[in-house]
């Protein structure tokens, strides 16, 4: 019964944005969940929503993947972004928006911040600290140490992406994260980037939208700010 009063409130409130945009004047709130490792590529798309629909307002949260995956089927979330070519992803429509890289963070003292590259096999041996095992982002991590047959020397766990290098600051941790979150904050002191090689690691990120006809309108706002094209990423270091 309560998925069923979940899917008629839904009902209601996608044929009253239908109703909006067939005036042109499309209101309401969007929510969209998204992993913490892909939150600068947020921007790009809500900005795109308001700059075509400026009565819309934005409620951007941050979660695991799972939990993102599980709001979208109970019509708690109209959107999500996640990696796509990672896990199985059931239930679903994807659309593709970037390719991430993972990079390291080390203090700017550190003996590796005259790198612009350091192997997995090098980072293994750097105290980290990480996002935790319920994120996906660390499930990549902990796959491309295993697959150059070492772990990592995590000391913190957290999940928030800002925590990491906030210790990294402090100077006494390292970090990985994602390309574009590097690039985000690129201009902070204490802080150096270097590419992880042997192996490169790329994973697909995309905007995720539950597979349900019709598509209600917000949902179909974002999905087209995501058609309209990919993001791009500089080189880092």
């Amino acid at each position: 019964m309560l998925g069923w009063a979940r899917r008629l409130l839904a009902d209601e409130l996608n044929l009253r944005q239908e109703l909006d945009l067939a005036k042109l004047e499309l209101r309401g709130r969007l929510r969209v969940g998204v992993i913490p490792s892909a939150i600068a590529l947020v921007p790009a798309l809500t900005s795109g929503v308001l700059a075509l629909h400026p009565l819309v307002e934005v409620e951007a949260m941050e979660m695991s993947s799972a939990e993102l995956l599980r709001k979208l089927a109970l019509y708690e979330l109209d959107a999500g972004i996640t990696y796509v070519d990672n896990e199985l992803l059931e239930r679903v429509r994807v659309r593709p928006i970037a390719a991430e890289e993972l990079v390291l963070a080390v203090p700017a003292d550190s003996p590796s911040a005259n790198r612009a590259a350091v192997s997995w096999r090098e980072a293994a041996l750097l105290p980290l600290c990480l996002l935790d095992a319920e994120m996906q982002n660390r499930r990549i991590i902990d796959a491309a140490f295993e697959s150059v047959g070492t772990k990592p020397n995590v000391k913190i766990e957290t999940n928030s992406i800002m925590s990491t290098i906030f210790h990294v600051r402090a100077g006494t941790l390292s970090t990985i994260v994602a390309r574009s979150f590097a690039e985000a904050i690129a201009t902070l002191p204490g802080i150096h980037f270097a590419a992880l090689v042997e192996p490169e690691i790329r994973k697909s990120v995309g905007l995720v939208v539950a597979s349900r006809d019709p598509v209600p309108a917000l949902v179909g706002a974002i999905w087209a700010v995501g058609e309209a094209g990919g993001l791009t990423q500089q080189p880092i270091g």
